[in-house]
């Protein structure tokens, strides 16, 4: 499903969203770890950020791009370069019940607070929905209180508290229920006002 254009920066009209390939991997796992590293300074453990370095993301993304991976992954391209992506698939906590987990929505910083997370979220929500897949829910590390607010000015619920396995951060996270596509692009059309990704 393509966003209504009007609702994000101009800068941002060239943007191309669609599913990575097996040879992407590499440049995920630059944005991963990018992104990653920035958002969750100062609230991740030292050891996290040592061992979650570039080469494990890359590593990680070689592993997951295969066709099913590559399906349920959402890249955004900027002439060739990735600059926003998000992900879904199997729940990786039983408190999500039977909803798929969405994962790792990530701009990156140089195109943050333009309209790209909203945009990326919006298409996954419409491709899960699409699947014929209940509904989509998501974990937030409970002191990210820009992500929260992102997704609850969209109409996300907060609905329980997870801890989760590591192996590097066991982190406290929110459990976060995602409205449909069609209430995500009611809000946008009445006008987004909230923290943008």
């Amino acid at each position: 499903m393509e966003c209504d254009k009007s609702s994000i920066s101009p800068d941002l009209q060239l943007v191309s969203i669609g599913h990575p390939t097996e040879s992407d991997a590499r440049l995920l796992g630059v944005l991963h770890n990018k992104v990653w590293r920035r958002a969750f300074r100062g609230l991740a453990p030292r050891a996290a950020f040592e061992a979650l370095d570039q080469d494990h993301r890359i590593s990680y993304w070689q592993r997951i791009l295969d066709a099913a991976g590559c399906k349920r992954t959402l890249v955004a391209t900027v002439q060739g370069r990735p600059i926003g992506m998000v992900t879904y698939g199997k729940a990786r906590h039983p408190d999500f019940g039977n909803l798929p987990e969405l994962q790792h929505l990530y701009v990156d910083p140089d195109f943050q607070s333009r309209g790209l997370g909203r945009r990326l979220l919006l298409d996954a929500v419409s491709m899960i929905e699409n699947e014929g897949l209940p509904g989509v829910a998501l974990g937030v590390v409970e002191e990210n209180v820009r992500a929260r607010s992102f997704y609850g000015s969209l109409g996300a619920r907060e609905r329980g508290i997870f801890t989760d396995p590591g192996p590097l951060w066991k982190s406290t996270n929110v459990l976060v229920d995602l409205p449909s596509a069609s209430v995500i692009s009611g809000r946008l059309a009445s006008g987004f006002e909230g923290e943008e990704l």
